[in-house]
């Protein structure tokens, strides 16, 4: 999907600078201050900042309009914000997003688990394996989960026939019906709450820049395991 739209706004007479409009007005303000302080010392040629214009422009033209006037500072203390950002996000998730469903005895854990097996693909089961590649977790860490989902009667671990030595995970007939029945309208509620404000677009533009990100990040961990 196309980007947010980007604004300009004028730091001098005839020098305007560039401005995308989900920026946070703080990171703003320091990237203002920080060309502002360029421009004095001469280290921005004129030719580099466009003059204002009514065009709408991409984000990787504005890009290529800072280079040469902004230097690493201005992308770590945008990244450094972001990705703090995105760790807040994930933590209030886990509490939010457990506190919404825990009148079902689930935590943001268990219902990762039985969301990714009431998928049709995995209507004939999951191995445990499989399951943390999925979720992006250990084995470990899934162990007491699968447990207490056990006991709870919500899921089966049984042989897989392909490999007597591992286990496959299904949903139980209650497993299901609570999921479709109970989960799934209080996951429904604090979705709605969750994105309240947003748009579609805005939420496909989010989608699209962190599946970017995980994309990225996911390439670090994988060059470090062949490491």
């Amino acid at each position: 999907p196309p980007p947010p739209p980007v604004t300009t706004t004028v730091v001098s007479s005839n020098r305007p600078i560039v401005s995308p409009s989900f920026v946070s007005s703080y990171v703003y303000h320091y990237i203002v201050i920080h060309v502002q302080r360029m421009l004095i010392q001469g280290k921005v040629d004129d030719m580099s900042m466009k003059a204002p214009s009514t065009h709408v422009e991409h984000p990787k033209s504005v890009d290529t309009a800072l280079k040469s006037g902004i230097d690493d500072d201005v992308r770590f203390e945008l990244a450094n914000r972001l990705f703090f950002r995105l760790y807040q996000c994930a933590n209030m998730m886990h509490k939010s997003g457990t506190r919404a469903v825990e009148s079902e005895g689930l935590t943001t854990q268990r219902w990762a688990v039985l969301g990714a097996l009431s998928r049709s693909a995995t209507e004939p089961g999951m191995s445990v394996g499989d399951m943390a590649r999925y979720l992006e977790v250990s084995r470990q860490s899934l162990a007491g989960i699968i447990r207490r989902l056990e006991t709870d009667g919500l899921i089966l671990s049984e042989p897989d026939p392909s490999d007597g030595r591992a286990r496959r995970l299904r949903l139980t007939d209650h497993g299901r019906r609570m999921w479709a029945e109970r989960a799934t309208p209080l996951i429904r509620d604090f979705y709605a709450d969750a994105v309240a404000g947003l748009s579609v677009e805005d939420m496909s533009h989010a989608l699209h820049y962190i599946v970017r990100l995980h994309h990225n990040m996911a390439m670090i961990h994988n060059e470090a395991d062949r490491a």
